[in-house]
């Protein structure tokens, strides 16, 4: 989830890339049918992957969990994209109604409903609530019909999760098991495996304490992205570019 406070949490890049393939395709459906296509994806408390999937996906915007909004908020910005995208004269849209909308599965949105009783149920390990991306997928779909638009979702979480690992994941798993052999035969203990840019398009590993990285961190104050347009900036595109480049 990248939510660690490194620069890259291993199988972050596969989580990003198995969701925005997934969420391209959608568009086969929302332009074809003329809908808007909701896509939640995993995020809880963090927005770092609908900051990275709603800028490699396509999507034309996301819907975070960091922030809280009023569905109102949320269908003008459904109507907007839409209307990108009935443009013709413009490169890249569609001269087609239609929108791709990328969710976080802990989104906040005042008008969506509580799960139903009996769907509730709570990570035991954890003591939270776990979150049903399903209920929110119906939710979206139930407001955007009461607003007048034409809807449909499909989630993506565990099938993130369980995807095969990229190349570059790969890569970066072996780096940071080198790594940790390295510090148990130097007697470096109460480390963790850290990324840091190479200088040569790619990463190189260094050593933090572990009660660094073990800490959570949140996307609301990096500048990543953009909680009033609910697109990702250019400074994610700056810092991660060639983390997700071959892919």
């Amino acid at each position: 989830d990248e939510d660690l406070s490194s620069l890259i949490t291993l199988g972050w890049e596969t989580a990003v890339t198995t969701a925005s393939k997934a969420i391209r395709n959608h568009y086969n459906t929302a332009i074809t049918s003329r809908k808007v296509f909701f896509a939640p994806i995993f995020g809880r408390n963090t927005d770092w992957n609908i900051a990275a999937v709603m800028l490699y996906s396509g999507a034309g915007f996301a819907i975070p969990c960091e922030e809280e909004y009023s569905w109102d908020f949320i269908a003008e910005r459904i109507r907007q994209d839409i209307e990108e995208n009935k443009q013709f004269k413009v490169e890249g849209k569609y001269s087609i109604p239609f929108a791709v909308v990328v969710v976080s599965e802990g989104a906040r949105i005042k008008e969506v409903r509580e799960t139903p009783g009996e769907y509730r149920d709570s990570d035991k390990a954890h003591g939270l609530p776990k979150l049903r991306p399903e209920w929110l997928g119906m939710e979206l779909e139930r407001l955007a019909k009461a607003s007048g638009i034409s809807a449909r979702f499909e989630v993506h979480t565990y099938s993130i999760r369980d995807a095969e690992p990229t190349e570059t994941d790969k890569e970066l798993s072996a780096m940071a098991g080198e790594e940790c052999i390295k510090m148990i035969l130097d007697g470096d203990f109460g480390k963790a495996v850290d990324f840091k840019p190479d200088g040569r398009g790619f990463y190189k590993t260094f050593r933090r304490p572990i009660t660094e990285i073990a800490k959570q961190k949140f996307l609301r104050n990096t500048g990543f992205f953009d909680y009033q347009t609910l697109k990702t900036t250019q400074r994610f595109l700056e810092v991660y570019h060639d983390l997700f480049f071959d892919s």
